[in-house]
């Protein structure tokens, strides 16, 4: 019994390829040089305040520290959102958001003590046993220094994920699959239905 079996060109289904939503890399990356850089900043304002007894700096410490850490999220969210190597602004922000996040758990475990006294919270923490809280602005502070950060890194973020890292690396929400024609060469083939008898 012979039958015919009709061959056209070899056709292969590539599926688009599927990316991780957040890039930790990327996230810790700007995290690094986000923390290194307050820390620079962080030590050159307390010898400035302390060391060379400038009177507008000690006065004023804990808004040089601030505005630090505000600047150094913004530039760690830029630095995020570029390292993701996608040029989507809305990743970007993810991206900031998430440096954000990891900050912030990594100041709540390790760093509860200096931001309590950075913030004066310490005295207002002591305060809350007696009934005599103290500076209840620090309060408000802290939140607005936080909030800010959330939006700083945020911002940052969108602006490092709006620059590609790589030419023509763009976000798409393309989920069907292309074919591609594996037999697709420069050199002229003859792609015509071939036909093969089978016996």
């Amino acid at each position: 019994m012979a039958r015919d079996i009709s061959m056209g060109p070899a056709r292969a289904t590539v599926r688009a390829s599927s990316r991780p939503v957040i890039s930790w890399g990327a996230v810790f990356g700007g995290a690094v040089v986000g923390l290194a850089l307050f820390t620079l900043l962080s030590s050159l304002w307390l010898a400035l305040a302390f060391e060379s007894g400038v009177a507008v700096v000690r006065t004023n410490l804990a808004w040089f520290l601030g505005g630090s850490a505000l600047g150094c999220l913004f530039l760690g969210g830029i630095i995020t959102g570029y390292l993701t190597g996608i040029r989507s602004a809305g990743s970007g922000i993810l991206h900031g958001w998430s440096l954000w996040g990891l900050l912030m758990i990594a100041t709540i475990a390790i760093g509860i003590p200096s931001v309590l006294n950075i913030f004066g919270l310490d005295r207002v923490t002591t305060g809350l046993d007696t009934g005599n809280v103290g500076n209840a602005n620090a309060l408000w502070a802290t939140f607005w220094t936080i909030l800010g950060g959330f939006v700083a890194a945020g911002l940052g973020g969108a602006i490092g994920g709006a620059v590609a890292r790589e030419p023509g690396v763009v976000a798409t929400s393309e989920t069907e699959p292309t074919v591609v024609d594996v037999n697709d060469h420069d050199d002229a083939r003859d792609h015509d239905v071939q036909h093969v008898r089978v016996s």
